[in-house]
């Protein structure tokens, strides 16, 4: 009997043992921060992908209380600190939250830090000098997708027309009932075709110089001369005149791309993987009525 008894308060006692460990285990936190400083931070309750807007880190973080001495620079202390940025790279779970972990997608175009895809490796990197107002005011980097407008003025030599199936042909192969414009030494007056396309879509930007430059950090209040010196700085910060944009193309629309910078004029237009794409358009605002695409 004397065993048995022994043997349930052995039980007994291991269990109230057990209870007492846990309690220790589960206050151990609280005991550690007893006498320090500590503020309401956020912290990664799972893994965040690099890309995540913060828009989606209610559900991905929790507030704690964190001692002031393990406190990361730059820590989250609102998640409204964050609003409108992305995750730069992902962050583990347990992780402080950082502002210096998240930027805008402006703050991210103007890092020049793009990695050219792997898709894009393979295809020819053409640069290409642009006005400002072609290449959207400047405000273009690398990783950017953009559309190609090509414009071209052809002017066809006297004796020359254009049919309504889009041949050229000779003066004297021109129907009677169509009729034609003379001068006095029997010619014609020689024919200007105008014509704009969007002739590649959604290329790759894979480098920029002279372009997109994000707008500097706010001046600390200061005297007069500070404020000189801000303006000087927002000056500085602008696009240049001209840039050299650089873009990913196969061969084949690298040499139109070509042909229209030595004998046309290109726009650029801001034009993501999103975007619907469009067929060709043609525009004549000129005689003959009808050509065929001269950029095919």
């Amino acid at each position: 009997m004397r065993r048995v008894i022994a043997a349930v308060l052995a039980i007994v006692l291991a269990a109230l043992g057990i209870v007492l460990v846990l309690r220790y285990a589960q206050n151990a936190d609280q005991r550690a921060l007893e006498g320090m400083e500590t503020r309401r931070v956020f912290v990664a309750t799972g893994p965040i992908a690099e890309g995540t807007p913060a828009a989606e880190l209610d559900g991905l973080t929790e507030a704690r209380q964190i001692p002031e001495a393990y406190l990361v620079d730059g820590v989250v202390t609102d998640l409204d600190d964050l609003e409108g940025e992305v995750a730069l790279a992902d962050v583990p779970e347990g992780e402080q939250l950082s502002t210096a972990r998240f930027a805008t997608p402006d703050e991210i175009r103007g890092r020049d830090d793009f990695e050219l895809p792997e898709e894009a490796q393979d295809l020819h990197q053409i640069t290409v000098p642009l006005g400002t107002a072609r290449s959207l005011g400047g405000d273009i980097a690398a990783g950017d997708r953009v559309g190609v407008f090509m414009s071209f003025e052809a002017e066809f030599q006297q004796g020359l027309y254009v049919d309504a199936n889009g041949e050229v042909r000779w003066l004297e192969d021109l129907p009677e009932e169509a009729g034609s414009d003379t001068s006095e030494d029997g010619g014609t007056d020689s024919l200007r075709l105008d014509l704009t396309q969007l002739a590649i879509e959604k290329v790759l930007v894979t480098r920029v110089q002279g372009g997109y430059v994000p707008a500097p950090p706010a001046a600390p209040a200061g005297g007069e001369g500070d404020d000189e010196a801000a303006a000087v700085e927002e000056e500085d910060a602008g696009p240049e005149d001209e840039l050299l944009v650089t873009l990913a193309l196969s061969g084949s629309d690298a040499e139109r791309l070509v042909y229209a910078m030595e004998f046309g004029t290109v726009w650029l237009s801001y034009e993501p993987e999103t975007a619907q794409e469009d067929g060709p358009d043609v525009k004549v605002v000129q005689l003959p009525e009808l050509v065929g695409d001269v950029l095919q």
